[in-house]
């Protein structure tokens, strides 16, 4: 059973009043749009002293890491992974809600598919991405576009509650494996 989420959306104090956001970033150096390497994306974090990272892979690891986010009093979140990603920390989120108020979340494109990011995230280079993210929150130039989306909650019996912004059951994933057969094998020729 699909249901929306709905909670009150409580807008972190940084937005309020124009302090220096606390960020933290979440790296799935498995996602697709990863793969290649993420040289560039350790530069760019290791060049904002601030941020707290951490690589995750499984939905236990993306927990932990929300639970240690949540203990340093995070208010922004950048998750640089895919679907699977965002929606595990989605999961952590509502189910397990370490936040006594949500963070912020910037999705950045860096899944093979990346549907959440194109949505309501950062299109383009996780890069260019962090560095508009971290120029922000050091200048506060520039006006954030906060877009509101909500959370489906998946419920089955003797299953934990996912949440996700996506459900598509299987047509979502044979889209997803049609663009890979077709579309990107065409850019590769």
């Amino acid at each position: 059973m699909a249901s929306e989420k709905k909670q009150a959306v409580t807008l972190p104090d940084f937005i309020k009043s124009g302090t220096p956001p606390k960020i933290g970033v979440l790296i799935n150096p498995l996602s697709g749009g990863n793969l290649n390497g993420l040289g560039a994306i350790r530069r760019v974090i290791n060049n904002y002293p601030k941020v707290i990272q951490r690589d995750v892979q499984t939905p236990q690891d993306v927990l932990k890491a929300l639970m240690d986010f949540a203990s340093r009093d995070v208010d922004l979140l950048a998750v640089n992974g895919g679907d699977g990603t965002v929606q595990a920390v989605l999961t952590g989120l509502f189910h397990h809600q370490p936040f006594a108020i949500l963070p912020m979340l910037a999705v950045l494109q860096s899944g093979t598919t990346s549907m959440t990011a194109r949505d309501v995230g950062f299109t383009g280079s996780p890069v260019k991405a962090l560095e508009k993210i971290f120029g922000w929150a050091d200048s506060g130039a520039g006006d954030p576009r906060i877009i509101e989306r909500p959370v489906l909650q998946v419920q089955a019996p003797g299953h934990d509650s996912r949440y996700g912004m996506f459900f598509g059951t299987a047509g979502i994933y044979q889209g997803a494996n049609r663009c890979r057969a077709e579309a990107y094998s065409q850019l590769l020729v």
